[in-house]
């Protein structure tokens, strides 16, 4: 005899997209949450403790490298990543990321080890950046200094906001007990009230036996290209699990904007005289 073992199925919807686009650019949303009833201030949107980001160079071709730190907990144990990356902005496809990680024992520990980490990275890093040809260097690989930080919105007249939907699936069994999926679509804009254009969307979707998860993303702002007309927009993800104490996920994704392509004409380069048609990055 089957036993039906599903015995309750609960849907909550919460989206942002209707709000945002009755809104003037400058006003439109900077993060999400999800579920909607989450709180900013528990997910460390606003004080983004647990990761830093700095601008290291730009190819002429588009590619942009950056170096980040970020903080990993998993329940088990604790440690900071160092990391470092090359994505190309035309196409948002990483070619090169590598990392570091330190746990909290070796960062109590002499600075002689420190150091013969950072050494051995600081090598492999900068040899990275001559061969995509990007005309920079690093000093220091798991330096807790960040100089070159993102600038903030609006840049050169034009804002950037965050759309997101969510849908949110609660269920029980008998075997499983209380389960929630979370299914969150978001979309990234650029642009301003007379012209914006799509440069990222995309759609999460999460497991989890504890409803009380919080999920979200915020912009941090952008890097521009000394070599065109083109901004590297920075989004962080956090993501807080009440497990054990609670503890939180963290990263983030760097997405391209070819600022003379599907925003008018105003801000083009001297000499650009490009003709598009459809969408282009």
């Amino acid at each position: 005899m089957i036993r039906a073992l599903m015995l309750m199925a609960a849907v909550m919807l919460f989206t942002g997209y209707s709000d945002s686009f009755a809104q003037s650019a400058g006003k439109r949303p900077q993060y999400f949450i999800s579920p909607a009833e989450g709180s900013a201030a528990t997910l460390k949107l606003d004080s983004n403790p647990y990761l830093f980001i700095e601008a290291v160079g730009w190819s002429q071709s588009g590619l942009f490298a950056y170096r980040y730190k970020y903080f990993v907990d998993d329940a088990v144990g604790s440690y900071w990543s160092y990391a470092f990356a090359v994505i190309n902005t035309v196409n948002d496809k990483i070619v090169e990321k590598d990392f570091v990680e330190i746990n909290e024992e070796e960062m109590s520990e002499a600075r002689k080890y420190q150091q013969r980490k950072s050494g051995q990275y600081k090598s492999k890093w900068n040899n990275l950046l001559k061969k995509h040809k990007i005309d920079e260097s690093i000093d220091d690989p798991i330096s807790d200094t960040f100089k070159n930080v993102p600038l903030q919105f609006p840049v050169d007249g034009f804002y950037c906001w965050l759309d997101h939907s969510a849908k949110r699936v609660i269920t029980s069994n008998e075997e499983d007990g209380f389960w929630a999926i979370d299914s969150v679509t978001w979309m990234l804009t650029v642009g301003n009230d007379d012209a914006q254009k799509t440069i990222a969307k995309d759609v999460r979707r999460m497991e989890t036996m504890f409803p009380d998860n919080l999920y979200g993303r915020k912009i941090l702002g952008c890097f521009k290209s000394p070599h065109a007309n083109r901004i590297a927009v920075v989004l962080s993800e956090y993501h807080w699990i009440p497990f054990s104490g609670g503890y939180y996920r963290v990263g983030l994704d760097v997405f391209g904007c070819n600022m003379n392509v599907g925003l008018g004409r105003a801000n083009a380069e001297p000499g650009g005289g490009e003709t598009f048609t459809g969408t282009r990055k």
